[in-house]
């Protein structure tokens, strides 16, 4: 994790979550064309961006591969491409240059602040181009319904990194969050010309890293089709809906997606929401706060993950102030995803396992592990699960402080049978209140384990699937519960 062991104990949390600029990530950029600067320069510092179709690429560039195209600083009303296409070894950087560009389409012209579109690929949309701003490139959308950064339109492999994608400070209050999505990175079935269906398309290339997506009216990250798959169960209906009753199946996310070390905060949705990651994803170091806003219980997760998925999120950081609905982490994803090391603070629900239809368990691997996390305060509770078709959760070293301790089965045909008995009885802590875990501070979100702690010493032996804790201390014997290890108490990982 990119922040040192004070960014949390004896804090105010909010006070040291954006993490500083990395040197060796950021330089100075001068608009200039120069040699290992920029290849091209674009934009006056005002109006709009359009890259078309039919254009050629700016001038002095014949081709895209390997440049580095660079935005003149200033205020824009738009940043849109089509058909902006390099090469996969070589993929083109877009970065600001001169100071910070920011996308800002003005009062009465709706529109998204940067869209990517018409077969775009091999893109690395980079906010890298100046020491001084940590977040180089900013989308920002007062427009109702406006995705920040719409990647659509059989657009692929787009990685995005130290961006600010965000609405208007709304405080955390609902009815003054602006936009839409804040990151929406997917192509919906075409049902005129039948393209980017399953059978002749994917999504390829998912890289989001260091961006900072807040206040946004709807998810902060929507990322892949949420009804992938082919069978329906459960009230659950997969494929895309066009006229005349034909159901067109939603391509997948091939490759490994990644979505690391990301700040999303101040969300009406979810705020992380990952489907059709069907290759695998990497979930890691993300610090959610305030999602759900809009109170609606099923877009309210803190990251859920969707259907036909398979990964691993380990070691984010999930907190809401109250709890509106919302689950922390909700799985409907495939058997073999793994939930480790997370910290999860005020949900509803603080784990929600959804094991519950043919289209995230027909073809999977048969188990989903749920190792050393740590839930606290959930107001209902802590995990609940829903487990159809025979299918194994395995959950152990969880650590479980207030709401509804034991787990709690929503719904389903297995009950309490859905989990591996011999690791969920002895092998997690399920504790009735706050107090009773024994964290070192949990006022001030501090859930280190004190040495009296019946979470110290409690656990199984993970250390060949799990080797390191939230910090990513590694784990040593004694075992314990939670997604903290005892030893981070005095620091003895190395960290100062």
């Amino acid at each position: 994790m990119p922040f040192t062991a004070h960014w949390i104990f004896g804090l105010a949390f909010s006070a040291a979550l954006i993490p500083p600029a990395s040197a060796a990530a950021h330089r100075d950029l001068a608009c200039t064309i120069a040699a290992g600067g920029c290849d091209a320069v674009i934009g006056s510092g005002s109006g709009v961006i359009w890259i078309r179709e039919s254009d050629p690429p700016p001038a002095p560039l014949t081709d895209y591969a390997g440049k580095t195209l660079c935005i003149r600083n200033g205020t824009y009303s738009g940043i849109w491409l089509e058909h902006v296409i390099a090469a996969e070894a070589a993929p083109l950087t877009i970065t600001n240059c001169g100071g910070q560009v920011v996308s800002k389409p003005p009062a009465g012209q709706p529109a998204n602040p940067i869209a990517i579109g018409k077969y775009s690929r091999y893109i690395r949309l980079s906010g890298t181009g100046s020491i001084a701003h940590t977040y180089g490139l900013v989308a920002w959308s007062i427009h109702p319904e406006q995705h920040m950064i719409d990647i659509a339109g059989g657009a692929s492999d787009v990685a995005l990194e130290y961006l600010e994608i965000r609405g208007n400070d709304s405080g955390g209050v609902a009815a003054q969050l602006t936009g839409g999505v804040g990151i929406s990175y997917k192509t919906y079935p075409n049902c005129t010309t039948g393209e980017f269906t399953a059978a002749n398309w994917a999504l390829h290339g998912v890289d989001i890293e260091h961006v900072y997506v807040h206040d946004t009216l709807r998810e902060g990250m929507y990322i892949g089709p949420s009804h992938y798959g082919s069978v329906p169960a459960n009230g659950y209906t997969p494929g895309w809906a066009c006229p005349g009753g034909v159901i067109l199946a939603e391509a997948p996310v091939r490759g490994l997606a990644i979505i690391r070390d990301n700040r999303v905060e101040n969300i009406g949705n979810d705020a992380i929401q990952l489907s059709a990651a069907i290759d695998g994803f990497a979930v890691e170091n993300n610090v959610v706060r305030n999602y759900g806003l809009n109170v609606d219980s099923s877009h309210s997760a803190g990251i859920q993950i969707g259907t036909g998925s398979i990964g691993i999120a380990n070691a984010n950081w999930i907190e809401n102030a109250q709890p509106r609905q919302t689950q922390g982490i909700k799985h409907g994803g495939n058997g073999d995803t793994w939930y480790t090391n997370n910290i999860i603070v005020g949900a509803t629900d603080g784990i929600m396992l959804l094991r519950n239809s043919d289209v995230n368990v027909g073809l999977d691997l048969p188990v989903v592990h749920v190792y050393h996390n740590t839930v606290v305060g959930s107001s209902s509770i802590g995990m609940s699960y829903w487990c159809n078709y025979n299918k194994v959760i395995r959950a152990a070293n969880n650590l479980i402080a207030s709401g509804q301790g034991v787990p709690h089965a929503a719904g389903g045909e297995q009950g309490s049978s859905c989990f591996d008995q011999a690791l969920l009885t002895p092998y997690n802590g399920f504790f009735g209140s706050v107090g009773a875990a024994q964290f070192v501070a949990p006022a001030e979100l501090d859930f280190r384990l004190l040495p009296n702690s019946p979470a110290v010493g409690a656990g199984f032996d993970l250390t060949g699937s799990v080797a390191t804790d939230f910090f990513g201390a590694t784990r040593t014997a004694p075992f314990d519960f939670g997604a903290i290890g005892f030893a981070d108490l005095i620091f003895a990982s190395g960290f100062d």
